[in-house]
């Protein structure tokens, strides 16, 4: 039997988030997003999935994470995120966009555990790979493989940036969410454009969403995350 944690009164609260945002939702995916929400709370009483105020809570990041429906296309091909941790922009993106495919970078093995099992269960198509991104890159993936990019915050954002660039194509989307904290941290993001940089519902924080640029003239000043 499957273990139920959140009230129809949760579920209400999750629909108007949604609704506030602009963010469309079928019934078949809504109820995968609240499968998952009962999954990372039950899960997360037991491994560090994420932080107590998610787990209690977890709607607004749910929310924010499906932010790029909003602006982005209607299906994606190949969905890859760095850090995936306990599934979060990732696994909501997954079930709010159809995706072809998904590939999670997570190197902590009980996360990389509960990531296979969500997949699994949700039968989202793709793979939890148990290595960090730069050893995903020492692998050699295939070139211009990657249609959506993702990651949570931006320290080291320019170097992961740098290398995966050729596994970008030119229509792809680089989806960075991170912290008002971090706003200081944004780098120079030459080499991209930037596509939108949104404020999310949860104070402070952010999505800066880039597409590789054909060409930085020289002396440009890049675009930063707008105040």
């Amino acid at each position: 039997m499957r273990t139920r944690t959140f009230s129809p009164t949760d579920e209400r609260r999750f629909e108007s988030l949604l609704r506030e945002r602009g963010i469309e939702i079928d019934a078949s995916r809504f109820r995968k997003l609240i499968r998952y929400s009962d999954l990372l709370r039950t899960w997360g009483e037991k491994t560090n999935l994420a932080g107590p105020k998610v787990l209690s809570d977890p709607w607004p990041s749910i929310v924010e994470a499906l932010e790029p429906l909003r602006f982005a296309g209607e299906s994606v091909g190949r969905l890859v995120d760095i850090g995936s941790g306990g599934g979060l922009p990732a696994i909501p993106l997954a079930i709010g966009w159809p995706v072809a495919k998904v590939t999670l970078l997570e190197p902590r093995k009980k996360r990389w555990a509960f990531l296979r099992f969500v997949l699994q269960e949700l039968e989202i198509a793709g793979e939890v790979q148990d290595v960090r991104w730069e050893e995903f890159l020492a692998s050699r993936p295939e070139e211009k493989s990657i249609d959506v990019l993702s990651s949570r915050a931006l320290g080291g954002a320019s170097e992961r940036l740098v290398g995966f660039r050729p596994l970008l194509k030119e229509s792809s989307l680089v989806l960075l969410f991170a912290g008002g904290k971090e706003k200081k941290l944004a780098p120079e993001w030459r080499g991209f454009r930037v596509v939108t940089s949104i404020d999310l519902a949860e104070a402070g924080h952010f999505l800066v969403a880039l597409r590789i640029a054909e060409f930085v003239p020289r002396g440009t000043q890049p675009q930063d995350v707008a105040e």
